[in-house]
């Protein structure tokens, strides 16, 4: 670890990264007492940092050798390989990941598919498009949230067939990665699949409908608010706030004021912020931050 520098007396870390980690956790380490002028200056360069790290933390010789254990190395060695590869953003490593997808281990191919999703190339998308057809339920779910990652248009109606998936783990995927690509032809199926058995799925379905943004969405996610699941009733919230229809006003008042969860009671904090209709409705309501 090094610093690199200091708020009110503080310091903040900057991390070199280990293949593994995400780039998320270079943030953890950022000072509350910071100004928020500071604290966003400071952000700005940590994620810099972290990212020039974790570039560079695979040279091109480890590379070459990670790509010699992908296709050599035990099975633990193997899918070890494929995680590290994913974060390396090196072209070379794509056409060994792509073939790591067919590997003998179901392991080696979930860490497979997961890396192509980081490294986004649109090379992959046919291959995880097969994978999605995989034996194994965690290789088809690596597929599709790393489809979801790549946004390729091709990958919406083979996602859409995976909502029927046997798996709820798969379904959940698949609901999250069509909100992330935001394609229209998605909507009807994501609403049908707010009446999913497994809250799993119909909490990532929320959340997807919320981020595609479509109006027809906006009946369903008033219906899903009475979920008897609180993570659905959440991000039915959300989605709706974040479609922001005036439709949804009532209902949420009423959800912000009455769900028997105090986690639901801050819903009113997940309606976008206050420049957008609802939420200056609702802040003028006094129902932001009511808790």
């Amino acid at each position: 670890m090094e610093d690199f520098g200091r708020c009110d007396g503080k310091r903040v870390k900057r991390y070199t990264f280990d293949r593994r980690e995400k780039i998320d956790s270079a943030l953890a380490n950022l000072t509350e007492d910071c100004k928020e002028g500071e604290k966003i200056k400071l952000k700005t360069i940590l994620c810099v940092l972290s990212l020039t790290a974790l570039v560079v933390s695979v040279t091109a010789d480890e590379v070459d050798n990670l790509i010699q254990d992908l296709k050599y190395g035990t099975s633990d060695v193997r899918a070890g390989a494929a995680s590290n590869l994913g974060w390396s953003f090196d072209p070379r490593v794509i056409n060994p990941l792509i073939e790591a997808l067919k590997d003998e281990n179901s392991s080696v191919r979930r860490s497979a598919a997961t890396a192509l999703g980081h490294i986004r190339s649109v090379t992959a998308v046919d291959p995880l498009i097969e994978a999605l057809k995989d034996e194994d339920s965690g290789v088809r779910g690596s597929a599709a949230f790393a489809l979801g990652k790549i946004r390729d248009l091709r990958a919406v109606d083979p996602l859409i067939e995976a909502l029927r998936d046997e798996d709820s783990g798969v379904r959940g995927s698949a609901a999250f990665a069509l909100g992330e690509i935001r394609d229209l032809r998605a909507i009807d199926p994501l609403i049908e699949a707010l009446k999913d058995e497994d809250s799993f799925v119909r909490a990532n379905t929320a959340f997807a409908l919320g981020d595609i943004g479509n109006l027809s969405a906006v009946d369903p996610l008033i219906e899903a608010l009475k979920d008897e699941d609180s993570f659905v009733r959440s991000n039915a919230a959300w989605a709706l706030g974040w479609i922001d229809d005036p439709r949804a006003v009532d209902p949420l008042t009423y959800m912000a004021q009455n769900d028997v969860d105090p986690k639901v009671h801050q819903i009113a904090d997940n309606l976008g912020v206050e420049s957008r209709p609802l939420g200056r409705y609702m802040a003028t309501a006094g129902l932001r931050r009511r808790m």
